[in-house]
């Protein structure tokens, strides 16, 4: 699946605005693996991981 550059900006900066937002269970941790500085393509995969490619 392959994406519009301008979709998958404006989807990645809605994802990080709702997921800024979210309270985690207990037991969870958010923790950055990696910054990406300019992604080329998004997919998710049927668990709802999000795969990021550069």
């Amino acid at each position: 699946m392959r994406m519009s550059r301008p979709f998958a900006l404006f989807f990645g900066a809605a994802l990080a605005a709702t997921t800024a937002r979210a309270t985690l269970p207990t037991g969870f941790s958010d923790t950055l693996v990696v910054s990406v500085g300019a992604p080329t393509a998004l997919a998710f995969t049927p668990d709802g991981r999000m795969l990021v490619t550069t």
